[in-house]
């Protein structure tokens, strides 16, 4: 099973430190996401992220919660 965000309502977000508006340096793209580093402090961080009802949509679905493959989730970081 494949969960995927209801929506990519994104939004860009400042550093979440020191607050500058970013030019931040890119350090890994997987579109629409990208990890960035903020230059300024050095945070790295997620922008553009999904924004909060974007978050509580997802998390509210019980699909997400809910794998039908064996093996699959946190557990199996336990081992």
């Amino acid at each position: 099973m494949t969960v995927t965000p209801p929506s990519l309502d994104l939004e860009p977000v400042s550093c979440p430190i020191c607050g500058r508006d970013p030019a931040p340096t890119l350090r890994y793209d997987f579109a629409p996401y990208r990890v960035v580093r903020c230059p300024h402090c050095g945070l790295v961080f997620l922008s553009p992220r999904l924004t909060e009802s974007a978050i509580l949509k997802l998390y509210s679905d019980q699909e997400y919660y809910v794998s039908e493959v064996s093996g699959q989730g946190y557990d199996e970081y336990l081992e």
